[in-house]
């Protein structure tokens, strides 16, 4: 069953307590008694919480049962939603803009924020860093850091590849997948091929709005900016984990081992 998460109340066993006060027209702040008592108008309510708000979390404040002064009471509850601040975020969507180019605006600033915070996390994980901001003993990487900018790098890659991976899943839902070499009569036209996949737009009843020709050209598009991003992802994954570097094959040390006294130069063709 599907959730309206917007209109979702959690239970009161995961309430935070709050603090909240009042700002009146003039300015000050008080508590809400204090200002009946003063009869003074309320211009802005302060709702503070008493437990820290953690990193890469989404808060609820629910309002409800609110009376005015003249008596008349709020009909249903006021959920406002909004999330806290995350961490680590080593890039921002517009970097993202130069690799999915037209893609972009089938994702909303939140889906390329937390693509981006999830890419980061992948970040630390790989470099054995902490991953939890609400950790003590986390850290960021910094500028001074060599693996900064391919860090950086990497974020947006990854990032980017998230985010095509979730559109890819999205149409698939709606589009016939064909395992190679297999035909279908409800075939709609011609096949995108992505990776082991080939996905063939279904027909639609109204060729007037051209959604077959549509879905072609967004699928090729998709397999398009997959390659692209597939051609720079691992190297700037060796590159932040150092791994491309000169000598990183090196061998440090050589052995020979000969049961006949012979060594390497004396294995000639005569």
């Amino acid at each position: 069953m599907a959730i309206d998460y917007g209109s979702y109340i959690p239970s009161s066993m995961f309430g935070m307590s709050i603090t909240y006060s009042v700002l009146t027209e003039d300015g000050a702040q008080m508590t809400l008694e204090e200002a009946i008592l003063a009869k003074v108008k309320v211009k802005q309510v302060i709702i503070q919480t008493d437990e820290k708000v953690l990193y890469n979390r989404d808060y609820s404040v629910i309002i409800d049962g609110v009376k005015s002064m003249s008596g008349n009471i709020q009909e249903g509850p006021e959920i406002l939603t909004y999330s806290s601040i995350y961490r680590p975020l080593y890039a921002e969507p517009p970097e993202l803009r130069p690799i999915l180019r037209g893609l972009m605006k089938y994702f909303s600033i939140r889906e390329m924020y937390i693509a981006l915070r999830n890419a980061s996390q992948k970040a630390h994980q790989l470099q054995g860093m902490i991953i939890d901001p609400n950790n003590s003993r986390f850290k960021l990487i910094v500028e001074r850091d060599t693996t900064y900018y391919p860090t950086q790098k990497y974020v947006v890659l990854e990032a980017a590849l998230r985010l095509m991976n979730g559109l890819f899943m999205s149409i698939t839902d709606q589009q016939s997948i064909e395992p190679e070499g297999s035909s279908s009569s409800s075939s709609g036209g011609d096949t995108v091929k992505l990776g082991d996949f080939e996905i063939t737009p279904a027909k639609v009843t109204d060729t007037s709005t051209g959604s077959t020709e549509e879905m072609k050209g967004l699928l090729s598009l998709i397999g398009e900016t997959l390659n692209t991003i597939n051609t720079e992802h691992k190297f700037w994954q060796d590159a932040m984990m150092n791994r491309n570097k000169r000598g990183y094959t090196s061998p440090v040390t050589a052995k020979t081992r000969s049961t006949n006294g012979l060594t390497p130069a004396d294995r000639g063709i005569d």
